[in-house]
């Protein structure tokens, strides 16, 4: 597909309009899908796909991380998201920004914020994720990176 032949039923990746399902294991091995655990909204913050979750239990809730695509996918342009519900089978109700937003222009993640892995250590919140620069690549700019942000 070329770049803007994507619609909004017609996806321009293949993690284009994508949503996050649930499914239920009682020994790891046999899986039941129970449906859709967390839609993207169709406007605004999610508007085009919610992909590669991650899950943080603590405290009584269940905070589920996602990457989050505002607008068509050209390239790979992405900031974080979060979901939280009282169960692990939800509802999911999704805090409608970036809870890791994408750094300044310049910056080393100033593109993409990728694959948030939330950790909980001594009672700090550690999200660690993948980030890019840029959406094209040139031999003098960095690929990929990773970072941590920490939080109380």
């Amino acid at each position: 597909m070329q770049p803007g032949e994507d619609t909004n039923v017609l996806p321009s990746t293949d993690w284009d309009l994508a949503d996050i399902h649930l499914a239920t294991s009682e020994d790891g091995f046999v899986w039941e899908e129970r449906g859709p655990a967390l839609n993207r909204s169709g406007d605004g913050w999610d508007l085009r796909s919610v992909s590669t979750p991650d899950i943080l239990p603590w405290d009584g809730k269940y905070y589920l991380y996602v990457q989050v695509y505002d607008g068509p996918i050209r390239g790979d342009s992405c900031g974080v998201g979060v979901a939280v519900p009282d169960t692990p089978e939800g509802p999911f109700e999704p805090i409608q920004q970036d809870v890791l937003p994408r750094g300044e222009d310049g910056a080393w993640d100033m593109r993409t914020i990728h694959d948030p892995y939330p950790l909980r250590f001594r009672d700090k919140m550690y999200l660690y994720y993948k980030a890019a620069p840029a959406l094209q690549r040139d031999p003098e700019s960095t690929p990929y990176a990773h970072g941590v942000a920490i939080a109380d």
